[in-house]
């Protein structure tokens, strides 16, 4: 329907995932379900794409919680998006969907791993995790733009602590469930 309807210019497949970039979506809009992505004309199947870094992370999401990443995150997301409040991006959902793209593409990708200093001199980002895009934060945390070393299993270990995120019991019985007020950053 949507390569019929939704004025896609390009479909391409990369990490079990399938990108549709279409001009329905502007200024990094996208969106996933299961293993599409549907994003702005930016988007590319690129694990250094900021957009497709996110959304891959939902895409991984969908694959851990099965059904329930409908009520758990997809419904609740589409509903923080268009608050428009500046606050969707550190939900406890969106922060969960970077760690787990963050740590897929960091072990799986050759050459995603930037050091701090490869960081620091790769501005605006091109090569890597998109730190400011996609950032790897707790809601609150001054520095939207903190560097997470990968190769730091503390601050591995740190982050997992404060960004992982699961379904519930009920998610897997309801279709749209309660939007939790704790879906910001440390449930």
């Amino acid at each position: 329907m949507y390569n019929t309807f939704g004025n896609v210019l390009d479909v391409d497949t990369k990490f079990g995932a399938t990108v549709l970039t279409t001009t329905n979506m502007k200024n990094g809009e996208a969106f996933t379900m299961g293993s599409w992505i549907i994003g702005d004309k930016d988007t590319r199947a690129d694990p250094n794409n900021s957009t497709f870094q996110h959304e891959y992370g939902h895409y991984l999401q969908s694959q851990a919680m099965g059904w329930s990443y409908f009520s758990r995150v997809a419904f609740p997301s589409l509903l923080s998006a268009s608050k428009n409040d500046g606050k969707h991006r550190y939900r406890a959902f969106e922060s969960d969907a970077n760690y787990r793209a963050f740590k897929y593409f960091n072990k799986n990708v050759t050459g995603f791993y930037t050091s701090k200093d490869e960081w620091n001199s790769n501005s605006p980002h091109v090569k890597g995790w998109d730190f400011k895009g996609n950032p790897l934060v707790p809601y609150g945390t001054p520095d939207g733009q903190r560097y997470v070393d990968y190769a730091n299993g503390e601050q591995m270990k740190q982050l997992k602590e404060s960004l992982s995120f699961s379904a519930k019991w009920y998610n897997f019985f309801m279709l749209i469930s309660p939007f939790e007020s704790q879906d910001f950053n440390g449930k």
